[in-house]
């Protein structure tokens, strides 16, 4: 008898010992799903930031069907899910921003140690980092914007450790310990094996513009993708704006447009595949001698970050030889066909000698056959004017052609003028 009731208490015992443990360990899980929830949330939103960015930005060129090759691109609509971090204040200053990246943080220019301001001779200095721009020489002022990495500015004043220069038209400060005299230079050793593949679709959103209708969304392509050599956006510290046109595809327009370029005094980039140099090299030569840039949009215009990066390199080197071997003119800017980009071809554009640059204007003109009304597209282009804007358009545009004087025009009585693309400034 006193053996059964031993072993009904000890049969207990492990039940109610196992109860204990299991409530115990159901404690736990509950208390740990928040934070997993948070994480996948944040993750979430990152990737929709961008999905949503992509699609109302009407122009993300990844909507562009037509490739050189004849055969439709189609882009892999994943976004890294990467949420950066708010703005942090560098040593409790306010004013250098650090960000989490999606690859190790550095600088877009090897020379980041800043080095004596005092030293130059014209007042020309460059940020170190991204940096704040301030109202006021202190923290406390107003962030009337940002300097990326490299971006120049020109010293007229200084306040204690404060840098004073022109923004926008008005007197303005950066801190002076994140600026250099030192020019950038172009980073050429990224370790692409140690790079992100993913594919990322370019695209500003139409509504994100901040009081002088500056598109906002280049910050956080910045934060992401800032250590390496890419304009984004000019320099938004003056009314200057830089035009850029793409070409594919051999055409006549681009005889119009160079005509009106030259009676309007504007400098511009036209960004060349293979097929239209091969179609066109008379225009080629004429715009190297009307003082145009000449930048590089890859031989047969793929999704370049389908390809492997032997591919990659042919298609960016290939077009690069063939441009300098037969005009003598070596290119320096590359633009990736529909804006498709990952870190890893970032970083490979940088080790080819290359800066990326994108754009902070484009639209639905690339449709040869479905060409959008010129008064409509003039309006659009100029209700986008901002400090700093790159324009997109495509040479193949009947539109493009059409409105490119009166915009010009419009865009100089709106108090803006036309400048050239500087390399990593």
């Amino acid at each position: 008898m006193k053996k059964t009731l031993s072993i009904i208490l000890l049969a207990t015992a492990v039940v109610l010992l196992a109860g204990i443990i299991f409530l115990a360990a159901d404690i736990i899980t509950q208390k740990k799903k928040p934070a997993e929830r948070s994480v996948s949330e944040s993750n979430t939103s990152a990737a929709i930031h961008l999905q949503e960015t992509a699609a109302q930005a009407e122009g993300n060129t990844a909507q562009d069907e037509k490739t050189v090759s004849g055969t439709q691109n189609t882009a892999s609509e994943a976004t890294p899910e990467v949420t950066p971090e708010q703005t942090a204040e560098a040593s409790g200053t306010g004013d250098a921003q650090t960000a989490s990246k999606a690859e190790p943080a550095a600088s877009q220019a090897e020379t980041v140690a800043a080095a004596d301001p005092d030293q130059t001779d014209d007042g020309v200095l460059y940020a170190a980092t991204t940096v704040n721009i301030r109202s006021e020489p202190n923290t406390e002022s107003t962030v009337l914007g940002q300097l990326s990495s490299g971006a120049k500015v020109v010293k007229t004043g200084e306040s204690d450790d404060w840098t004073q220069f022109e923004y926008n038209g008005s007197t303005a400060y950066v801190k002076t310990e994140f600026l250099t005299a030192d020019h950038p230079t172009l980073k050429t050793d990224w370790n692409l094996s140690e790079l992100s593949t993913e594919s990322v679709n370019f695209g500003y959103s139409s509504a994100n513009r901040d009081e002088r209708n500056v598109p906002t969304d280049w910050e956080y392509y910045d934060q992401l993708w800032g250590q390496f050599a890419v304009k984004w956006i000019g320099d938004t510290s003056k009314n200057v704006i830089y035009l850029t046109m793409d070409e594919g595809f051999p055409n006549e327009n681009t005889i119009t447009i160079l005509q009106t370029l030259k009676e309007k005094g504007v400098h511009i980039t036209f960004f060349l595949t293979k097929n239209f140099v091969d179609g066109k090299p008379d225009l080629v030569q004429q715009m190297i001698d009307d003082g145009h840039q000449l930048g590089n949009h890859t031989c047969t215009h793929p999704d370049m970050t389908s390809l492997s990066v032997e591919d990659q390199t042919s298609q960016i080197m290939n077009l690069h030889d063939i441009i300098n071997n037969q005009f003598g003119y070596e290119m320096k800017y590359f633009r990736f066909p529909m804006g498709i980009f990952s870190s890893e071809t970032l970083g490979l554009v940088n080790n080819l000698g290359y800066e990326t640059v994108f754009w902070s204007y484009a639209y639905g003109d690339y449709d040869t056959e479905n060409q959008p009304p010129v008064d409509e597209s003039l309006q659009k282009a100029l209700d986008a004017l901002h400090p700093g804007a790159i324009y997109l358009l495509h040479a193949d545009s009947d539109t493009n052609m059409t409105m490119l004087g009166d915009f010009i025009d419009g865009a100089r009585e709106r108090g803006f003028e036309f400048g050239e693309l500087a390399f990593l400034e």
